[in-house]
């Protein structure tokens, strides 16, 4: 019998449960996405919010969409910036190219309640989900055997 591991490095909080994609129950309709508009993304890298300041009305969206584009996102791009009150889910657009989640990345984001990884992520850096207190799942991602 295989074992499965699952390498999620600096990334659970107490009360985290990560479930296989296919549980996730997502109801797009209901879905308020922050509009790319505000991303400030350079050479497919995700920096954060344009100029470091958050939406003024990022509490009335509830999912941030990472364009498939996307490669990388970088250390410390939105540290702090998703309060409590923000509840936003975090999730990767359809073929995401996106291998690199940076250290720091979303530390200190108590508004992030769940994060949808995609299957090509290969590298979660350090403490790059610290702090993250109100994630209740995690899904997708990457697995592996041994």
């Amino acid at each position: 019998m295989k074992k499965i591991y699952i390498y999620i490095y600096g990334l659970l909080a107490a009360n985290t449960a990560i479930l296989p994609t296919s549980l996730c129950s997502c109801n797009n309709s209901q879905e308020k996405i922050i509009p790319k508009k505000y991303l400030d993304i350079k050479h497919n890298q995700l920096l954060g919010f344009i100029d470091g300041n958050t939406p003024s009305s990022l509490s009335s969206y509830n999912v941030l969409y990472v364009p498939s584009y996307v490669t990388s996102i970088a250390n410390n791009a939105f540290d702090g910036v998703i309060q409590e009150n923000s509840h936003i889910k975090l999730k990767f657009e359809k073929n995401s190219h996106c291998s690199l989640i940076g250290e720091c990345a979303f530390r200190n984001c108590g508004g992030l309640t769940s994060v949808e990884l995609p299957t090509c992520l290969t590298d979660l850096q350090n403490s790059c989900f610290e702090n993250c207190m109100n994630v209740e799942h995690i899904t997708g991602g990457f697995f592996w055997t041994k």
